[in-house]
């Protein structure tokens, strides 16, 4: 298989400017040529039985969820209830601490 770089299109954007893609398309970043920071917000959503590879609240303040407004608690998932997802969440916490 080719390298990335090589058979990818670059994508560039004015300071501001939103990119939305589909969670399957394969992405990248590329060498932050400026004398500027590169900042970004990366969010995504899925349906609520749906748990991403990578666990957004795990490196979020406790202060922060302690004071999350209900909306924002149902949107992280924190309000989602299954005897199969807290199982997903005592295996996390084993694994990672």
């Amino acid at each position: 298989m080719a390298e990335f770089s090589k058979i990818s299109e670059k994508l560039t954007a004015k300071a501001g400017s939103v990119v939305i893609s589909h969670g399957l398309c394969w992405h990248d970043t590329s060498v932050n040529s400026s004398k500027q920071p590169r900042v970004s917000i990366l969010a995504n959503y899925a349906p609520k039985y749906v748990r991403p590879l990578e666990d957004p609240l795990r490196d979020m303040k406790q202060e922060v969820l302690d004071h999350a407004s209900p909306k924002l608690r149902q949107l992280l998932g924190l309000e989602f209830k299954s005897a199969l997802f807290e199982d997903i969440q005592r295996i996390r916490a084993d694994t990672w601490n």
